[in-house]
């Protein structure tokens, strides 16, 4: 045992994990075009949203869940209550800051990601609304 747990018990602990991810969510990795492609008519700033290349990278299911903020916020011009939105995907994920993931026809953006370093039973995921 090199650890807290086995790997067995990590990986039992795992599939326990797993067994609240019901959402779909697809991941898409932003790639800066060049300016010779074709779909990049504004020079080489344009930007498309793409799924990685094997597809099932892309796909995966998880947990999503939001904790409003206990405070009214202001912003533009309107009294709104800010979430805070997390996602739990398996461990192993390929998921980074920066992404996009669509859940339920919703688009996030990945703030950041949690990995812990002593044993992970998930991979937890901040998010915010992409608007």
């Amino acid at each position: 045992m090199a650890g807290f747990f086995s790997s067995t018990e990590l990986a039992s602990i795992r599939e326990v994990a797993e067994l609240g991810m019901q959402t779909e969510v697809t991941i898409r990795r932003r790639r800066v075009l060049d300016e010779d492609e074709p779909e990049s008519v504004y020079g080489d700033d344009a930007e498309v949203w793409e799924e990685p290349l094997n597809y099932d990278e892309s796909l995966c299911m998880g947990w999503l869940w939001s904790s409003p903020s206990p405070v009214l916020t202001v912003v533009g011009g309107k009294t709104v209550l800010l979430n805070t939105y997390r996602l739990s995907v398996p461990v192993g994920t390929d998921i980074r800051s920066g992404d996009r993931v669509t859940i339920e026809g919703n688009e996030f953006i990945v703030s950041d990601t949690v990995a812990e370093s002593t044993w992970l039973a998930m991979l937890k995921v901040s998010l915010r609304r992409a608007e």
